[in-house]
């Protein structure tokens, strides 16, 4: 819920630009969108391993699987995001054929592909407090970070 707002509050403030602005952000979004499925996927892994590992009692495999789909996480992202860098504008074209639009779009992708190391230390740990039966840290951090 945090982050859906989030997104929605976002959309709200660029509605008062350009409708191009606007056009571009939602058709950036939605290839990140995309892009981070594969990741996401390895957040709920980590999720799973964490919980499976803290039940056998196993603390310390725990701790292991979390940083191990870390770095799994962070070469995928890393790799997405070399690859943005290369193809943000054909990528965007496929989506988008309004000049400005697609310049806006290719620019966000750019943008939000720097930081997507960051994202994958971030979607991993704070999926494994869910893995450990604790709701109420991901929330706050979700809440803070969005």
């Amino acid at each position: 819920m945090v982050s859906t707002a989030s997104l929605l509050g976002l959309v709200r403030f660029l509605a008062q630009f350009s409708y191009n602005t606007l056009v571009g952000y939602t058709t950036a979004i939605r290839v990140n969108i995309f892009i981070l499925l594969p990741a996401w996927g390895m957040r709920n892994a980590a999720a799973t391993l964490v919980g499976q590992n803290l039940s056998a009692g196993n603390r310390e495999r725990a701790g292991q699987s979390v940083w191990f789909t870390v770095r799994c996480n962070a070469i995928f992202l890393r790799s997405v995001g070399v690859f943005l860098v290369v193809f943000a504008n054909p990528i965007v074209a496929l989506f988008n054929g309004e000049p400005e639009a697609a310049a806006i779009a290719a620019s966000c992708l750019l943008l939000v592909s720097c930081s997507y190391v960051f994202w994958s230390f971030g979607l991993v740990t704070v999926q494994t407090f869910n893995g450990c039966g604790d709701a109420t840290t991901p929330t706050w951090i979700n809440f803070f970070v969005f």
